[in-house]
């Protein structure tokens, strides 16, 4: 498996017209402001690459694979390959989004203020070319949420203000039938009335003003096409495979390679030697070791030992997952196959040791 990394520069906050707002707030009209949690919110941005709506567009893109030879859609690399689909569309993104889910990683180091994307996938150039159509729809849909935010606040001032220029007409008229009817205010019940009045106006004049100075904002908000994605490293071609270790790999290979030589090394001589001498030799050699192995798999300690053992290593095979799993949504079909293998042997020695203790006696 190859990973193409991108490193980004999210805000993990992202405040606009507050001042605006907090104004508008104290006047008793709530304003939506860049803060509340929406989903253009940056912190939602790894629960966004996990959805399913994310995922059904990235899913209908088309790449190359050395694999087919060919451009397919990723939905169809994921599932039928470049055979005829069995099943329905619905049920192919079904199937395809738990394998999809774990190609793409989205981390943050505490000690770090970038983030990290890491797109996973079986070849070089398709990892890197994943990894850039997520970034691009991870910032389409980004913009579409914002937009969608900005298009209802604005909805929603206009609104207000056609709901405060009535109110405001309404303070304004009956101020002015008030200053027609009195001349002279030299009660004090009429000044105090007089004031209230023009409070009354004066705060719906300020209310109005504060929502036309919003309205012109979130305007300049609308056409504003940015993303809050800022690329510090765009994603690269991956040199190497990142899943393999090397030293365990070498380890294994030469300890197989070894006995293997070993026994290629034993069976020539046995069958080009012309001395009987050897000949008899290597054949009670080889009664002897056909006895042992015999007698050492019909142990039933050894049988349970053995048992036992693999017991114990099950649960490392099980909760292992692979960057590309095809079943349960945790196993590719290399690890299945293990894991099949695995239980089998299991069940054989535990069947052994349980024929040789309970039964055979």
């Amino acid at each position: 498996m190859y990973a193409s990394n991108i490193k980004v520069f999210i805000p993990s906050v992202i405040t606009q017209n507050s001042g605006f707002s907090g104004l508008a707030n104290q006047f008793g009209v709530n304003i939506p402001s860049g803060t509340s949690d929406d989903l253009s919110n940056p912190s939602l941005f790894p629960e966004l690459l996990q959805s399913r709506t994310f995922a059904e567009k990235v899913l209908d893109k088309e790449f190359f694979t050395q694999k087919y030879g060919k451009k397919l859609k990723l939905l169809s690399i994921l599932t039928h390959g470049d055979n005829p689909p069995l099943v329905g569309e619905d049920t192919l993104v079904t199937l395809a989004l738990v394998t999809f889910k774990n190609m793409i990683k989205f981390s943050k180091p505490r000690e770090s203020k970038f983030s990290n994307i890491r797109v996973i996938a079986p070849e070089p150039v398709f990892s890197r070319d994943l990894a850039k159509e997520v970034l691009v729809n991870l910032e389409e849909l980004n913009r579409f949420y914002k937009n969608k935010s900005v298009n209802e606040k604005i909805k929603f001032i206009e609104q207000r203000i056609l709901s405060i220029i009535k109110e405001l007409e309404y303070s304004e008229q009956r101020l002015k039938d008030f200053n027609e009817n009195n001349q002279q205010i030299l009660s004090p019940t009429l000044r105090l009335e007089a004031d209230r009045l023009q409070r009354d106006v004066d705060v719906s004049k300020n209310v109005y003003l504060t929502l036309k100075q919003e309205y012109e904002l979130a305007k300049i908000e609308e056409i504003q096409k940015g993303s809050i994605v800022q690329i510090v490293d765009p994603p690269q071609i991956p040199l190497k495979d990142f899943n393999i270790n090397l030293i365990s790999s070498v380890l294994l290979a030469g300890g197989m390679g070894l006995t293997l030589g070993i026994l290629i090394a034993f069976l020539r001589s046995f069958f080009k030697t012309d001395d009987k001498d050897d000949r008899k030799k290597f054949r009670r050699m080889k009664n002897f070791i056909k006895k042992k192995l015999k007698d050492l798999l019909l142990d039933n300690r050894v049988a349970g030992i053995i048992s036992a053992l693999f017991l114990l290593g099950l649960p490392i095979y099980l909760g292992r997952q692979s960057g590309n799993p095809e079943f349960f949504g945790m196993y590719s079909t290399p690890l299945m196959l293990v894991i099949i293998v695995y239980i089998l042997i299991l069940i054989l020695f535990s069947g052994l040791f349980i024929y040789l203790t309970f039964i055979k006696k």
